[in-house]
């Protein structure tokens, strides 16, 4: 029976939880949109609280920042490296804090040691290049994609990511590359790349397009082995 009443307990509060958390939710973008950042700051927080959801915190961040409130953005993410001190974001977020305040020899202090300690695995060198990515530090994102090719010795290209990452910077002849050099000894990456070329061009004026082709007309001249691969491509830029 009484477990019976826990779980009538929670089968009635969890709908109202949810409910209470769209509402902040809602009411968190409303604020941020319309500019009133110091409405918006406490509800981003509750709704971290509540989710643990480094998205939230991001917010959070932001909503201080437009207020010049350095010192309780710090303070709060001080707290945040003390309660999870094996979790990068919070010393990204540390970095990119000192970067507000103008003080860019303590940031690149601390972004020189993020890349310097993080563990020789894939998925901690793409979630750390997203954590940089998150703060707008695309330099260090690149630099995090480039040290883990050299340190992971080729087990994982990273190319990807950072054809995504030019994709983010506007870079488009790298990320042109980015994506057919990893075509070129991974074709199983063709619906994807594809995919990425469609959103890339989306908005194209040409330009882009134009750039697509020349490359994919220089692929094949140089790999003809290739060529099933890159035609593909080429056909539908036509």
């Amino acid at each position: 029976m009484k477990r019976l009443s826990v779980i009538l307990f929670f089968a009635i509060i969890l709908p109202f939880t949810s409910v209470a958390q769209n509402n902040d939710f809602l009411l968190a973008i409303r604020y941020y949109k319309d500019g009133e950042f110091a409405k918006a700051a406490p509800l981003y927080y509750k709704l971290y609280e509540r989710t643990h959801s480094n998205s939230y915190f991001n917010y959070y961040l932001q909503c201080l920042y437009q207020q010049n409130d350095y010192k309780t953005a710090e303070k709060s993410i001080k707290k945040e490296i003390k309660l999870h001190p094996h979790d990068t974001s919070f010393k990204i977020y540390l970095g990119q804090s000192y970067q507000m305040q103008q003080d860019s020899t303590k940031a690149m202090s601390i972004f020189g040691k993020i890349l310097k300690n993080i563990p020789a695995s894939t998925q901690d060198y793409i979630k750390t290049a997203n954590d940089f990515i998150s703060i707008r530090a695309l330099d260090f994102a690149e630099k995090t994609y480039r040290q883990g090719q050299k340190k992971l010795h080729g087990k994982y290209s990273f190319l990807f990511e950072l054809g995504y990452l030019y994709f983010l910077e506007r870079k488009w002849n790298k990320m042109i590359n980015a994506y057919l050099d990893l075509l070129s000894f991974n074709e199983s990456y063709y619906s994807n790349v594809q995919m990425r070329f469609q959103s890339a061009l989306y908005n194209d004026d040409g330009t882009l397009s134009l750039l697509i082709k020349k490359q994919l007309l220089l692929r094949i001249q140089k790999y003809p082995s290739k060529t099933i691969t890159y035609s593909s491509h080429s056909s539908t830029l036509s």
